[in-house]
């Protein structure tokens, strides 16, 4: 008997169906996690604020622990979000998101996942509250940035975040430096076009594939723009008014 047939019979005699199994399993894989994340930010936090207490070694050993653990979070929630797409049950949770405290918490994270990039923001005056969802929009931001900040990390120069309303929200990330694999991973040219998804399979790790495919779900439109002669590039996440 099939893998997956041997499952749906267990959970059916549990009386529990797929997406409620998966609903517990993502619980019990989360919940501690964000114990031992939060418990590592604390130490940094110590850390950062009493470095005479602390050795460069146990400095050295909490930053790669909130690394990660950061980095665990990040491959869990891109496992059970590629569970759910792949069974069908994907369902976007749409509330009203206020696209620039998302973004601006997302960029705080990223100074904490990688303290060496320097970072600006630019908001504008007018807020963008749009109709999406909170929990996967965040997910695709997130990963945008740390593909930044992995291509950035040892270079010079400053990577910027910026917002401008266009239609829905524009997010615009600029990075002075951006190897062209790391940017294609996530925003190749092909980004929109599902059969990209199988070109790149072998490349592609799992956090990027689901992005990808989430991104797509929520209407999502990103490009990678770089101007003749430009070392850098902006990466530009088109975000539509509602999912």
């Amino acid at each position: 008997m099939p893998d997956h047939q041997i499952i749906d019979s267990a959970t059916a005699v549990a009386g529990v169906d797929r997406e409620e199994l998966l609903a517990r399993g993502a619980h019990e894989l989360l919940n501690p996690l964000a114990n031992v994340l939060g418990f590592a930010h604390v130490l940094n936090r110590l850390a950062a604020n009493r470095p005479a207490d602390w050795s460069p070694e146990s400095r050295t050993s909490i930053s790669m622990l909130v690394s990660e653990a950061e980095r665990l979070k990040t491959v869990t929630e891109a496992f059970v979000e590629s569970l759910r797409l792949r069974d069908g049950m994907f369902r976007l949770a749409i509330t009203d998101v206020e696209v620039d405290s998302l973004v601006h918490e997302e960029v705080r994270a990223l100074g904490r996942r990688w303290p060496g990039v320097r970072l600006t923001e630019d908001y504008g005056e007018t807020a963008a509250v749009l109709r999406t969802d909170d929990v996967r929009l965040r997910f695709v931001i997130r990963a945008i940035l740390d593909s930044a900040a992995r291509s950035l990390a040892g270079a010079p120069g400053r990577m910027s975040v910026a917002r401008s309303p266009i239609g829905g929200a524009r997010i615009v990330v600029r990075v002075p430096v951006l190897e062209p694999q790391a940017a294609a991973l996530i925003v190749g040219g092909g980004f929109d076009d599902p059969a990209l998804d199988e070109e790149l399979a072998g490349d592609l790790d799992l956090a990027a594939a689901v992005t990808r495919k989430i991104a797509r779900h929520l209407g999502l439109s990103i490009a990678l723009v770089r101007q003749a002669g430009q070392v850098g590039a902006d990466m530009v996440i088109s975000i539509p008014p509602s999912a």
